[in-house]
């Protein structure tokens, strides 16, 4: 397959991000009222400086642990739906513009002064996209829509985003979520669609789960990981390999709280894992690798689309 070129080249906390985030006004430079457009994701690089994206092209910046905001200028009023910076200066942002007649057209923007400015690669080249995950400086990965020339929705590139290729595997409507490491990585999406993706390409996993309910967020976890989704979902593997099997965690809780709670996103470190997402007045959280889990208040009401430890 011909790589598709461009013409480019530990947090102590936690952060939700929230369907609003009331940071600092909109630039004047920019029109319109961005400050209750969906947040989407989260990462910071220290404990100082970090950014979120969302609908409006909205994307803001901290640089003091989340007190304040600033919105920074993207050139594009998509929906940006991930990010991932590989160092203060180094990021990336992907996101979404649906079509009129269905379908979608991928968003990817790059920067390397720390988000000052971006430029977008990839224009109207690809389908939409709901992730990107760099493993190093070199190998990275575009996760998101399914389409007749692209069918498993997934992209790599091994120079560092100058090329992307896009893997072989099943056609899949839309991934909404993955995780990755040096071995390749996990991949969850509507309708109970899970994969891994390997060296030669993206495999469909069997889910055992009844009801056709979406994953929203996956996180690997050393050999194994966790998944959530809607209807209180959550879903632990314990090692991986060609293959991986996924069980349905004991939250012990009653069933029709969980089946009224969807969530959105997934993160942890150490032993400790958080999920959120609708109603965001509580979170999920385990001290112990998913063994038991604890359901903790927020203190506001608004969904939670992103966290991160």
């Amino acid at each position: 397959m011909r790589p598709i070129a461009t013409r480019s080249r530990r947090l102590a906390g936690v952060l939700l991000i929230a369907l609003t985030l009331f940071g600092r006004p909109a630039r004047a430079a920019e029109p319109g009222h961005f400050d209750d457009a969906a947040l989407h994701a989260v990462q910071f690089w220290d404990q100082r400086e970090g950014w979120a994206v969302g609908d409006a092209g909205g994307i803001w910046h901290s640089i003091d642990g989340g007190a304040n905001w600033e919105r920074l200028p993207s050139g594009t009023r998509a929906s940006l739906r991930s990010l991932h910076f590989l160092s203060p200066h180094l990021g990336w942002v992907v996101g979404r513009e649906e079509l009129p007649h269905g379908g979608s057209t991928g968003v990817v923007l790059f920067t390397n002064d720390g988000g000052l400015s971006w430029r977008r690669i990839l224009h109207n080249v690809l389908p939409g996209f709901n992730r990107v995950r760099f493993v190093d400086g070199r190998t990275g990965y575009l996760v998101g829509d399914g389409a007749e020339q692209y069918p498993a929705g997934v992209f790599a590139t091994t120079d560092g985003g100058r090329t992307w290729e896009p893997m072989p595997g099943p056609r899949c409507p839309g991934w909404l979520s993955a995780d990755f490491d040096r071995d390749g990585g996990d991949l969850a999406g509507s309708w109970n669609r899970q994969a891994i993706l390997r060296k030669n390409g993206v495999h469909a996993v069997d889910s055992d789960i009844l009801g056709g309910r979406s994953f929203r967020g996956v996180q690997l976890r050393g050999p194994g990981a966790v998944a959530v989704g809607q209807g209180g979902l959550v879903m632990l593997s314990a090692a991986g390999g060609p293959t991986r099997k996924w069980g349905q965690a004991k939250v012990n809780l009653p069933l029709d709280v969980l089946n009224a709670w969807d969530f959105h996103a997934v993160h942890g470190t150490g032993t400790h894992v958080w999920a959120v997402g609708r109603p965001g007045s509580v979170a999920l959280h385990s001290a112990d690798n998913g063994a038991t889990w604890e359901v903790v208040r927020t203190g506001q009401t608004l969904p939670l689309n992103g966290l991160f430890f």
